[in-house]
């Protein structure tokens, strides 16, 4: 079963570094209030830390990113969902 993402804080660190192939510094997330958010993140297995001080997504920790995003980005591509209240001027 997979965990789901929780913690804003932890989104956040995960979201941030979709897409870093090389890792990212992550250095304003080393202090608080991100430091234990992230500290969690590698606990869990979902980032891990290259010895050059960048930090990256797993396997595991993009999982757990597909799945917290994919209901998102579902109800975006869904035109209903999107314009619901929305007036036809507002939308031009």
């Amino acid at each position: 079963m997979e965990e789901a993402i929780v913690d804003e804080r932890e989104s956040r660190i995960l979201r941030g570094l979709l897409g870093e192939k090389a890792g990212r510094l992550m250095v304003n997330y080393q202090r608080p209030p991100y430091r234990q958010a992230l500290d969690a993140l590698l606990r869990k297995g979902w980032v891990v830390r290259y010895d050059d001080g960048k930090f990256a997504l797993t396997a595991i920790g993009m999982k757990a990113v597909a799945s917290s995003l994919r209901p998102l980005l579902q109800a975006s591509s869904d035109s209903d969902t999107v314009t619901e209240g929305v007036s036809d001027e507002t939308q031009r």
